[in-house]
């Protein structure tokens, strides 16, 4: 049983559809719950995957929660959740908001015991409190795909349920030493389980997929990621602006979207960048761009293992990146770039790499840490 937010264009929704298709289904009764039954990558779910609504009240606003208790007379349950959310606003921790706005749920598929139950976003601490309260599992595991040294007070419920579940997944080396520092109490509970990618399907899409169309006779600069501030996207406008300033004949592609996306523009607009910055919009087959581009660069702020770099990393681009947590799989490539976190850094890099070459590259597919998951409940 996977617990999820949804299936929006991300590569934690991407790296779980991957996993679910290297799942043996003929050995495995697979179910997957979503907050909400949304998403672009809902149709590339395996068809023998159960799907369903999980029934749940962490997204209701604390406002209008506690207006519902009011308005039902409820009025010692009013209190208790105010306190709890004067406790949360206070200290971080928000446990008892969760519990109280949940404790009338029922178990999950009326306490069904599974094998095991797998919060797939633990960062999302609805996603946590769920499985740990509300699934019966003889198994619970968490899967952490950030850095949890840039947002330590997101992960409360961590201190609360880690010494409860039977593993910890997170999917580099650098992310579980990171993990492992913040949470010395649970560093037996952590494990390296990798995103798992296809070369195999990333290159057929790619002969498959759209490209530029814009007859732009310059070079072409590609980042993919949702827009979002910690992904960097502002940062590699400021960057932008310098290299033309050094009459660098270049464009600056963006593919995705997110809430930054008017703030990106109106950035392009005041630096004065804007006709040579292009927003493609979202694209769950942005292959044949990563093929077609010059230089591919990611200027996250934070990552923990970024599947876009994975991805990139199977066509020959020169390739820039910033020093974030995970960045270690470009280590010891040619026309790889990594950088600090800096408008000044990042332009360094992208210079560097407008004069490297394209190589040819033979990706590899790095065989699944199945077993690892498997293993607990044989």
């Amino acid at each position: 049983m996977f617990i999820q937010p949804d299936l929006g264009i991300s590569g934690l929704s991407k790296s779980l559809v991957e996993l679910l298709h290297v799942i043996p289904m003929n050995e495995y009764e697979v179910h997957v719950g979503f907050y909400k039954m949304v998403g672009e990558f809902l149709p590339q779910l395996p068809p023998e995957v159960h799907i369903h609504k999980i029934d749940s009240m962490s997204d209701v606003s604390n406002g209008k929660f506690f207006l519902s208790l009011l308005k039902s007379f409820r009025l010692i349950d009013a209190f208790v959740f105010f306190t709890a959310y004067l406790h949360d606003k206070f200290t971080a921790k928000r446990y008892w908001i969760f519990h109280y706005k949940n404790k009338n749920v029922p178990y999950f598929m009326d306490g069904e015991l599974f094998d095991m139950v797998i919060s797939y976003n633990a960062r999302t601490e609805m996603c946590s409190y769920y499985a740990m309260e509300k699934v019966r599992a003889k198994v619970k595991c968490f899967w952490i795909h950030q850095d949890v040294s840039y947002i330590t007070n997101r992960f409360e419920i961590m201190n609360r349920f880690g010494r409860e579940c039977s593993k910890i997944f997170l999917p580099c080396e650098e992310a579980k030493r990171r993990f492992d520092l913040v949470f010395p109490n649970l560093k037996d509970k952590s494990d390296v389980f990798y995103c798992i990618i296809s070369v195999e399907k990333i290159l057929r899409l790619a002969r498959q997929g759209e490209t530029f169309d814009d007859c732009f006779d310059g070079k072409r600069i590609l980042t993919v990621g949702r827009l979002s501030d910690e992904k960097g996207q502002k940062m590699a406008i400021r960057s932008l602006k310098i290299l033309l300033e050094k009459c660098n004949k270049v464009k600056w592609y963006f593919i995705g979207d997110g809430k930054d996306k008017d703030v990106c523009k109106q950035l392009a607009t005041e630096l004065g960048v804007e006709n040579n910055v292009v927003f493609l919009g979202a694209n769950t087959n942005p292959y044949r761009y990563m093929q077609d581009c010059d230089v591919y660069v990611q200027p996250s702020l934070s990552e923990s293992f970024c599947m876009t770099l994975t991805e990139v990393l199977c066509f020959g681009n020169p390739i820039v990146c910033t020093n974030f947590c995970g960045v270690e799989q470009l280590k010891g490539r040619s026309n790889g770039y990594i950088v600090d976190i800096s408008v000044e850094a990042l332009t360094d890099g992208v210079e560097k790499a407008l004069l490297a070459p394209k190589l040819e590259v033979l990706p590899k597919q790095r065989t699944p840490d199945t077993d690892k998951l498997f293993s607990l409940i044989q």
